[in-house]
């Protein structure tokens, strides 16, 4: 009888402590963890051979992470100028909390490179996708619409376009040295959950978009830089269709519904709300990336519907992690041992942060 307790107790003890353990972790890290292998399982099933050597995502992210750095550096060093506010130097905690996030958007990368391989083994629905557009603009394509409204505007439509990535890091980058490394954590969180759960709307309903579905959506007559990568993801797709040994590279397959570039930088938007400014631009450029997205003919207008649902889903999952989990929980700005002195005559530890027990606006990325 008392043998049989203990390994009771015993199991729920671990249970117990699995839970806080859960609570107190990052939802993005929990995710991908699940999400490796369900993604092999899946890749296995549909039968795409998983591709195991991560040396293009490592190449590609650090590319894509120097593009973004420069301008994302010259601006932080002008708008600290004008707004007479100096960016905190990215070492200790923050350039740990830098790193992390970067390293979790190269494993969200992989997942979701390979899962979007699937969508093109599946029955897609630009059908219905396209009527139900041309239903909303009275008979007509939106992509045609907004060609007629801006000729001539392709090249810079298509710039919007691939600068995508990149402000996604500068804005981590930003909310790193200009905020705290639990902001720059939490905006990483909401982007991962965000990735994950708009790669998994893409098998709800498969489509390629309208540049593929239909000639009027090509945007060979307004940008041939867009055309050519187009027609370099649609041969990665092919493929993938013929032979399930091609390797999987990073972010060369398609996938129309739901618009991650809408969803994210509606997350971006969030989480630079409390500053007017901030807020102005990224709305700008949420405007431009819509308009880039039908222009080019990459989406269709019910995409940035499901975009703007997979930014809500991962904003208030974001949001409701960051009360357990301490690394998304807010701090009062980091105290610099030169200007901060403690009430006692001594000094704070320059870099240390003092939690806040209570949600603070001013803490809201002090910029």
């Amino acid at each position: 009888m008392i043998a049989g307790i203990f390994p009771i107790a015993g199991v729920r003890v671990g249970l117990q402590r699995l839970e806080r353990t859960l609570k107190a972790t990052r939802p993005d890290v929990i995710a991908i963890g699940l999400m490796f292998p369900v993604t092999i399982i899946l890749c296995l099933l549909w039968g795409v051979t998983p591709s195991l050597a991560l040396g293009d995502y490592v190449i590609t992210h650090a590319l894509v992470t120097g593009i973004a750095m420069i301008p994302a550096y010259a601006l932080s060093r002008c708008a600290g100028w004008l707004l007479e506010k100096t960016p905190q130097p990215l070492k200790g905690e923050r350039a740990r909390s830098f790193l992390t996030n970067l390293a979790l958007l190269l494993c969200i990368s992989w997942i979701y490179s390979h899962l979007k391989t699937g969508i093109a083994l599946q029955t897609l629905h630009d059908t219905l996708l396209y009527d139900l557009d041309r239903w909303l603009c009275g008979g007509h394509e939106p992509w045609e619409l907004v060609r007629q409204w801006m000729p001539g505007a392709g090249f810079a439509l298509h710039l919007i376009y691939m600068s995508f990535f990149p402000v996604l890091l500068a804005a981590i980058y930003w909310m790193t040295v200009f905020g705290s490394p639990q902001q720059a954590n939490r905006l990483t969180c909401a982007l991962c959950v965000a990735y994950l759960i708009g790669v998994l709307g893409y098998h709800l309903l498969p489509s390629f978009g309208p540049f593929y579905y239909c000639a009027s959506g090509s945007s060979e007559s307004v940008s041939l830089s867009a055309h050519r990568l187009q027609e370099l993801l649609l041969y990665h797709v092919r493929q993938v269709q013929v032979s399930a040994d091609s390797p999987i590279s990073p972010w060369k397959y398609l996938g129309a519904f739901p618009s991650l570039h809408v969803g994210h930088v509606i997350v971006v938007c969030w989480f630079v709300r409390r500053r007017r400014w901030l807020l102005t631009m990224a709305s700008a450029y949420l405007l431009a990336t819509m308009l880039s997205t039908t222009y080019l003919g990459w989406h269709y207008l019910l995409d940035w519907v499901g975009g703007a649902m997979v930014a809500a889903a991962a904003i208030v999952i974001t949001e409701y992690a960051a009360g357990r989990c301490p690394s998304l929980r807010l701090c009062s700005p980091v105290v610099n041992e030169r200007h901060n002195h403690s009430g006692h005559g001594g000094t704070q530890k320059e870099g240390t942060e003092v939690p806040s027990s209570t949600h603070d606006e001013s803490t809201e990325f002090a910029v």
